[in-house]
């Protein structure tokens, strides 16, 4: 007996598509939270230990919840607006930052508040771009003698999306247009995409999510003019975010600081004051 097809039915090849750039995604999420981060909670065993952790928890809480999902709503419309959630999950980022240090003045062992902060700022994003691929499944698959080689593509999809994600991230995305530059433009993408699902199906809710892209693209201007996603840091590197800082008992002493260590001091007024 073979599933109903529907209108909503996705193409082998879109669904693909599809799966590698929310893998892609995914793997961005996961680079980022270690670079970004660091400047706040170190670098450390503890802390990718807690970002793999975190992001493989929120992987497989996702596609726990978007396998329910599938069996009971699945749609282009449905697929679209998890691409839309996503994007906000990703936003959410940004704003998390501002909060961080309240969590790390709570009085935890470290290993706790390492977890507790990367869980408060990263599950969400991640378990909602895993919910992408059980729909995904759920829209490609109409015949049940084909199951195990659309499920395997849609595996290896995501496998290949995770690595060119982790190699873009790692060796060219954060030196080039930094963490939070990076973040920004992974929500616009991932709304685009939500965008192009939604335009591709039957629903009325592509109107919404126009609405939705162009508000963003508007937002997009505003964030570029004012700032706000410029990066704390004097230059954000593939090693180090670097900060340059005035001393506070001595205005002409400049204090160099890579991720949380201070590395050096330079008095402008007493070159040989080294230190």
């Amino acid at each position: 007996m073979q599933p109903t097809i529907t209108t909503d039915r996705l193409q082998p090849f879109w669904a693909i598509v599809i799966v590698f750039l929310s893998n892609f995604c995914i793997l961005v999420i996961e680079l980022i939270a270690g670079r970004m981060m660091a400047p706040i909670v170190g670098v450390s065993l503890y802390t990718w230990t807690s970002i793999i952790g975190v992001v493989l928890a929120g992987i497989s809480l996702g596609n726990y919840l978007g396998g329910k999902i599938a069996d009971r709503w699945a749609s282009r419309n449905v697929l679209a607006l998890f691409f839309a959630l996503s994007a906000l999950g990703s936003m959410t980022i940004l704003a998390s930052l501002s909060w961080v240090g309240a969590l790390q003045s709570l009085d935890l062992p470290i290993v706790a508040s390492v977890v507790l902060i990367f869980t408060a700022v990263f599950l969400l994003p991640a378990t909602i771009l895993g919910t992408i691929s059980p729909i995904v499944v759920k829209l490609t698959l109409n015949d049940l003698s084909q199951t195990g080689d659309i499920v395997g593509k849609v595996y290896a999809a995501g496998a290949l999306g995770s690595i060119a994600g982790t190699f873009a991230t790692g060796f060219f995305l954060i030196s080039t247009f930094g963490t939070r530059q990076i973040v920004w433009g992974m929500a616009g993408a991932l709304l685009l995409i939500g965008l192009l699902i939604s335009l591709s199906g039957n629903g009325r809710w592509r109107y919404a999510y126009l609405g939705l892209f162009l508000v963003f693209l508007a937002l997009s201007g505003l964030a570029w003019q004012q700032g706000w996603l410029n990066s704390h840091c004097l230059r954000e590197t593939n090693y180090f975010c670097i900060k340059v800082r005035i001393d506070d008992e001595n205005e002409d002493l400049r204090i160099l600081t890579l991720d949380r260590l201070v590395h050096s001091y330079v008095d402008l007024t007493d070159p040989t004051n080294l230190r």
